[in-house]
């Protein structure tokens, strides 16, 4: 999984978030350590009766395994969000070995996560590694206001390539840039074919 993140709020308080293989992302306070809240993609609800069993086995699950992005826009530095002013606290994070998609969290609120989307740039064929990037990027005919905020993402790792001798094409082969606060594709680059490829885009 991806390393802790500190999020502070003020100069004493804040959250740990971390990411865990069993599927659920932790937010501990910063001061005592106990749990806030917990998060679970749904994607992962699945393997839940499978850990509560906790059966013997030679194949390992993977549960939060991506990056994590904390993408924080607060000009006046006072440590308060107000989205009104056009201030944002955003969680970005890939399921990486666990699975293809990506999911933004509204944290303008610390103690009320917010689910703001879900994407997958690869359609479930490679796993959600690439770590995203938020920026502002004007789209022609995107239906975007200049000065919006943006998230690229691309395709993913094509678990086929584990195999040393593997050389077939790869998924994973795009490049998606989504509306920050929506999910919403605004633009990509890349072939559904995967045939078209050698390599995903990680």
């Amino acid at each position: 999984p991806a390393a802790p993140i500190v999020l502070r709020i003020g100069a004493d308080d804040g959250l740990v978030l971390i990411a865990t293989q069993d599927g659920l992302l932790h937010a501990l306070d910063l001061a005592t350590g106990v749990e806030q809240w917990a998060f679970l993609p749904q994607e992962l609800l699945a393997r839940l009766a499978g850990l509560r069993r906790d059966e013997p086995t030679t194949l390992r699950s993977h549960g939060l395994d991506g990056p994590m992005l904390l993408h924080q826009h607060d000009p006046d530095h006072d440590g308060a969000i107000d989205p009104s002013a056009g201030e944002h606290r955003w969680l970005i994070l890939g399921l990486g070995r666990g699975g293809s998609g990506f999911y933004a969290l509204d944290l303008a609120l610390p103690a009320e996560p917010r689910l703001l989307w879900t994407f997958d740039p690869s359609g479930g064929t490679a796993e959600g590694r690439p770590e995203p990037v938020v920026t502002r990027l004007s789209i022609a005919d995107s239906g975007q206001s200049a000065g919006d905020w943006v998230v690229l993402l691309a395709g993913g790792y094509d678990r086929r390539f584990n195999l040393p001798a593997e050389s077939t094409a790869g998924a994973g082969n795009r490049l998606s840039v989504v509306d920050a606060m929506t999910g919403r594709v605004l633009w990509q680059a890349g072939s559904e074919d995967d045939a078209e490829v050698t390599l995903g885009l990680a």
